[in-house]
């Protein structure tokens, strides 16, 4: 009868040789873990001078903890990664920490029980934290800093001029936004059920927070992804458009 010892790699895990480390750290998802791999010792850690490794750093990520900024405590409550309307009827738009400054952040989830009316998403300058029932994108103080994508896929900054060729989205449908604020031009670029959208935002603030909005009680948002990413998703697309912040669409 075999026994496990007959199993034991010489040397451990080191023992699995410079080639098969690598295709183990190929398969771990988040960037922290290979750091912690990396820095079990020198033989390890000369891994990263292997002309693969730069490649598999590119399918890494970083989770960051979001953190919901409530200014009304009646009506909006975080429940781990939900945030979730617990007031009665009230237009409600909810920015989420940390604001964004440097990288590659991907900002993902899913809306709930939001009614016909009630959901929208977007990008705001990080200055700005949304009052108790204002809404982003027909309020004078808010306008000219944040884009709101509203769920018939049109999206609206500064002037009163709504812009299609994005597609709508319902509750229980994925909904992510992606900032690159290494770009040259710092972009925003949106998804619908993992597929990039047409229309996108360029020059964006130089620090910005996501947020969501909610109206109806018990409607709820549930952030699924919150990523700084080492490589962007964002490709070349047919019919393309930057729309540029700050200035009339």
């Amino acid at each position: 009868m075999s026994v496990p010892i007959e199993y034991n790699i010489v040397g451990g895990l080191l023992g699995l040789g410079q080639d098969i480390l690598l295709d183990v750290l190929t398969q771990i998802k988040y960037i922290k873990d290979t750091q912690q791999i990396i820095g079990m010792c020198k033989k390890c850690f000369v891994l990263k001078n292997h002309q693969r490794f730069n490649l598999i750093l590119q399918n890494k990520i970083d989770p960051i903890h979001p953190e919901v900024i409530i200014t009304n405590e009646t009506l909006i409550s975080q429940q781990g990664a939900s945030i979730v309307h617990i007031g009665q009827e009230e237009a409600t738009s909810i920015v989420i920490s940390p604001i964004i400054t440097e990288g590659i952040v991907r900002f993902e989830g899913m809306f709930y029980q939001t009614g016909s009316v009630g959901r929208y998403f977007g990008l705001a300058d990080s200055s700005i934290i949304f009052a108790s029932g204002d809404q982003t994108w027909n309020n004078s103080k808010y306008k000219e800093k944040n884009v709101c994508y509203y769920s018939d896929g049109e999206i609206i900054h500064r002037n009163d001029v709504w812009k299609n060729g994005n597609i709508g989205f319902n509750d229980q449908q994925s909904i992510a936004m992606e900032v690159n604020m290494n770009a040259d031009s710092r972009t925003l670029h949106f998804f619908i059920e993992d597929k990039q959208q047409q229309n996108f935002v360029i020059d964006i603030p130089e620090s910005v927070r996501f947020y969501v909005f909610l109206r109806y009680q018990d409607s709820s948002f549930q952030i699924t992804r919150f990523e700084r990413l080492q490589s962007s998703s964002v490709r070349q697309i047919e019919g393309q458009n930057a729309f540029k912040w700050g200035t009339e669409w």
